[in-house]
């Protein structure tokens, strides 16, 4: 699998060589003819251009691959919605059990009984602190990732852009720089995601696809998404693997 760092040095493929005895992903050993010298020269000089139907199929690539995050994103915002509409429920209840509780024991005979109505306030105050609190933790998370969905939109209308720019001259050419720089704010992206996702409540996956893709990164994955020293660099991994076979197996 590729990390980040490998996958910012790599070209675009056209044509994908994955022997050990090769460095590159890009081999022109099969090429013959005066074109495959020039793109072996070019090659060498590190001045490869790239054509555009090759760029237009690699930004279609990407941008597959950014419209599948903001689904994802979009879920995830629409679960934390509806649990902060729970929670905010379960608030009013509470409130609503407060008012009750208090008449009841303002109006009843036994309105001596202080002590018991003293316990009683104090556990339904203790109940609507800690529903305070995890509606307030939602409500942060929920703002998070509204953020990160703006960001993720602001990447792929980028990505649009430039596909668009590729359809209308027909000879769009990008850079390395361009080509690493997208690169670098994947990755920014995949980190961003995965600190969200590592304060959500971990479910240990039941789908043979997904146990396939954390045995293929680590035998022990089951133990280590438990536990919060690798968890993070596990679901890291993970993501990695789904890029890879997204964009240079699928």
């Amino acid at each position: 699998m590729l990390d980040s760092r490998e996958a910012l040095n790599t070209k675009p493929p056209e044509n994908t060589n994955r022997g050990p005895e090769s460095g590159h992903l890009i081999d022109f050993s099969g090429i013959e003819g005066p074109s495959a010298r020039q793109s072996n020269a070019l090659t060498r000089d590190n001045e490869t251009q790239i054509t555009s139907a090759s760029m237009t199929e690699f930004l279609a690539a990407q941008k597959a691959q950014m419209d599948s995050f903001l689904q994802h994103f979009g879920e995830q915002a629409e679960t934390h919605r509806s649990a902060l509409a729970c929670m905010i429920d379960q608030f009013v209840g509470i409130a609503s059990s407060l008012g009750s509780n208090v008449a009841h024991w303002l109006g009843h005979p036994a309105a001596h009984q202080g002590a018991q109505l003293y316990e009683e306030l104090n556990r339904i105050y203790k109940r609507a602190i800690d529903a305070e609190g995890q509606c307030y933790r939602l409500k942060t998370d929920h703002q998070t990732l509204e953020k990160q969905l703006a960001e993720a939109v602001k990447e792929r209308d980028g990505l649009r852009k430039l596909v668009d720019i590729a359809n209308w001259t027909c000879a769009a050419k990008l850079s390395d720089d361009v080509i690493r720089g997208q690169w670098k704010k994947l990755d920014y992206n995949i980190r961003v995601m995965v600190r969200a996702l590592t304060k959500c409540q971990i479910k240990r996956p039941k789908d043979d696809v997904t146990k396939a893709r954390f045995e293929s990164i680590v035998t022990l994955w089951s133990e280590l998404l438990g536990s919060d020293d690798y968890k993070e660099l596990l679901i890291t991994a993970y993501l990695w693997a789904i890029v890879v076979e997204e964009i240079f197996y699928n």
